[in-house]
């Protein structure tokens, strides 16, 4: 199952950065996730997870983003790299949406893995910093150390 969520976070990562950095076709935001899925996401056998997080983080990214550059107020916005901030936007979301089962520490450690798949030699360093701060902040450092 690990492998799974693993394997949606990468495909939602995609699908966010195209229409982020690439869509300059206007390509629907369904379009794109499906044209993502079907060429990246084969064996991805139960979409709902990632389906879960895409449509989070478009209908929140707004708010995601207010909070990234609260936990970030050195870096505005259009100074983090497209691929950071799509990550982070998918962190934040995973660590604030009330209907999840993922426990804090593995949204900041999947955010960490798919900024050392995916970003620059800073970027995982970054990325767990922000997601930290924020998570210690809203959850607590209580209840965040008990999901160890």
């Amino acid at each position: 199952m690990a492998s799974l969520r693993h394997l949606s976070r990468e495909l939602v990562l995609q699908s966010l950065f195209f229409l982020e950095f690439r869509n300059t076709e206007g390509l629907p935001k369904e379009e794109a996730f499906s044209y993502v899925l079907d060429e990246f996401g084969k064996e991805l056998t139960e979409v709902e997870f990632a389906l879960h997080i895409y449509h989070g983080v478009l209908d929140k990214q707004s708010e995601l983003d207010e909070m990234i550059q609260k936990y970030a107020p050195e870096w505005p916005l259009n100074k983090i790299a497209v691929i950071d901030k799509v990550i982070l936007e998918i962190g934040t979301f995973e660590l604030t949406d009330p209907t999840t089962d993922v426990p804090p520490i593995v949204a900041i450690n999947e955010a960490v893995e798919l900024a050392k798949t995916y970003g620059d030699l800073n970027s995982s360093k970054f990325i767990n910093a922000v997601l930290s701060k924020l998570a210690h902040d809203i959850i607590g450092e209580d209840k965040l150390q008990k999901a160890k």
